[in-house]
């Protein structure tokens, strides 16, 4: 595997190490699918006549490598991006599906049909050093995102269906089953001149019609296993369906280095990460913020995307672009009835509204449009537009309150609405305060030195238990100048609660841990009560069983029997 590998973030504080490389493919050392090795042996004499009267047999062994075909483990995803039933601002983010410790998976299987490329290692010059760089290759997955509008109306994940391995084979084959002597007979109907297409369509050819033949389901799969598929309209596919060079730059590998990454109990920390990422095609629909309604549970919210992981594997044949005769091009593209028959992977939703606001091509124009200020020409030129707030306001003669003014704005800070959490309570009905306080986050357009007196103690080595910080509240920082609250710290401090919240491999293991501790506590209490409540009471009974010992009576076991009983019954009793 060559990796081409391009930094790009790096920060060299103690507290903040946060490094990504980008790595264009992880290849398998061999696609999954069936192999044949042959070898042939002659031996020969020192004068090279044959020992052996010509070669001997030839030898074949065959093997296979198994690999995801049909599903993938839940537990090789990651994430996913846009996070599942959220809803929010998308609409300039493509879909994108994560996997960890499974980064040769989008390589594992192709889209080729037959010939595949081979992969070649390039060679060119960076500064007088020889750099070398692999060929891209095209991922067998694919990112497809549907909505309402594409189906008049009908919800894309409604559409998906259960079934066999069969039903991606036509009636008029069967496909091999490793459980019963007798192939299993394909369910996919074979009418229309075959309407339905999916992978096991083409065979090289011009346009023969595939018929009467059992198919190998894979190495390590049966015609049995359960499998998730969709068809979509041949007009729809044709308009999302990438090319093969999408598919060489719609997946990748990122390397990331873990030096402060939150792992879960029993992991081990290893010096880089590595995850594969493939990214869909299509931006999602966005509807006004103005029709943004509450989310009902288990109904989809109006405008949802439906994002589904689908196998394009030897599909090359029905992808945009392909130009050769195919028995797609010409029974299918063409056929009123034509749809495609997809495996479903994976598959998610989530709702994006559009704000204006944050269009990438609305804040490109911002910038472009920028006026220089005419009393300050030499700042905010044009030449090299960056994406930043307007010019800080300049006074002619600033009083005291406009130069605080310049000169947090200057600083990156903004001010920002404040709802306290606090009510004012001198009024009826107590309500939250509202006021305005300074905010900025944490890329500062200047050096941040370390705070050894600060809230954290300007580091994370030697925790001081007398720093640690419970609320948000404890962040704010009050400027007696202005007036004004500083909030930087407590949404740093309240983003980090809810990102570590969200973290099952943290938040599960610290919710168990609060509830053993809660349950501890009270058990202890109504220990400590009950022993209070009826220490005297145990207390005259030893007595009363000691004295019996003392007085040389004999030792009877019913009386000191009878006497734990009573104390028993009361203590129940109370």
């Amino acid at each position: 595997m060559k990796e081409n590998k391009a930094p790009v973030t790096t920060d060299d504080s103690p507290l903040f190490q946060v490094r990504a490389s980008f790595v264009q493919h992880s290849l398998p050392g061999l696609e999954a699918g069936k192999y044949t090795i042959t070898a042939q042996q002659q031996l020969d004499h020192a004068d090279k006549t044959s020992a052996t009267d010509g070669p001997l047999p030839v030898v074949e062994q065959v093997f296979g490598v198994e690999g995801e075909k049909y599903t993938i483990s839940q537990a090789s995803v990651h994430s996913r991006y846009p996070p599942n039933e959220v809803q929010g601002e998308f609409s300039t983010s493509l879909p994108q599906i994560i996997f960890q410790d499974a980064t040769k998976l989008p390589w594992i299987r192709s889209p080729y049909y037959r010939d595949e490329p081979v992969i070649q290692t390039h060679t060119y010059d960076v500064d007088g050093k020889p750099q070398e760089y692999d060929d891209d290759k095209a991922t067998w997955l694919f990112v497809m995102s549907l909505n309402t509008t594409d189906f008049e109306g009908v919800s894309p994940r409604g559409l998906v269906r259960t079934g066999t391995v069969a039903d991606l084979i036509p009636d008029t084959m069967t496909v091999r089953s490793n459980t019963s002597s007798t192939p299993i007979p394909g369910r996919m109907p074979a009418k229309d001149m075959y309407s339905i297409f999916s992978y096991v369509f083409e065979d090289g050819k011009k346009t023969k019609k595939p018929a009467g033949s059992e198919l190998d389901p894979g190495i390590g799969h049966d015609g049995t296993d359960a499998i998730k598929f969709i068809d979509i309209p041949i007009a729809l596919f044709q308009t999302l369906a990438p090319s093969m060079q999408d598919l060489q730059l719609m997946a990748h590998v990122r390397s990331v280095k873990l030096d402060n990454k939150a792992l879960a109990d029993g992991k081990v920390i290893d010096a880089e990460g590595e995850y594969a990422v493939v990214m869909g095609n299509r931006l999602p629909q966005s509807l006004p913020a103005a029709q943004a309604v509450p989310p009902v549970p288990g109904k989809p919210a109006p405008g949802t995307n439906d994002v589904f992981v689908v196998s394009l594997e030897k599909m090359e044949c029905a992808l945009r672009g392909y130009a050769k005769p195919s028995y797609f091009s010409e029974n299918i593209v063409d056929n009123a009835n034509g749809h495609v028959r997809l495996v479903v992977l994976n598959q998610w939703s989530f709702t994006s509204y559009d704000d204006t606001s944050f269009e990438f091509k609305l804040i490109l124009g911002s910038l472009n449009d920028r006026t220089v200020d005419p009393k300050h020409p030499s700042e905010g030129s044009q030449d090299n537009p960056h994406m930043r707030l307007p010019n800080p306001p300049h006074f002619t003669s600033p009083t005291e309150a406009q130069k605080v003014a310049e000169h947090m704005l200057s600083l990156g800070y903004v001010p920002m609405n404040h709802l306290t959490r606090k009510p004012d309570v001198s009024v009826e009905p107590k309500e939250p305060i509202q006021t305005v306080s300074w905010y900025r986050g944490p890329l500062a357009p200047f050096a941040v030195e370390p705070d050894h007196n600060g809230p954290l103690g300007g580091g994370a080595v030697g925790s001081d238990l007398s720093k640690m910080v419970y609320s948000a509240d404890k962040l704010l920082r009050f400027d007696p100048t202005v007036g004004m609250y500083d909030t930087s710290y407590a949404a740093a401090w309240q983003l980090g609660r809810l990102l570590a919240l969200q973290d099952k491999s943290f938040s599960v293991p610290y919710y168990q841990w609060q509830r053993s501790r809660a349950f501890a506590f009270r058990m202890s209490i109504e220990n400590a009560l009950v022993g209070d409540d009826f220490a005297d009471l145990k207390a005259a009974s030893q007595n009363l069983i000691q004295s019996q010992s003392k007085s040389g009576a004999p030792d009877n076991a019913l009386f000191r029997s009878a006497v734990n009983f009573f104390v028993q019954m009361s203590v129940e009793g109370e």
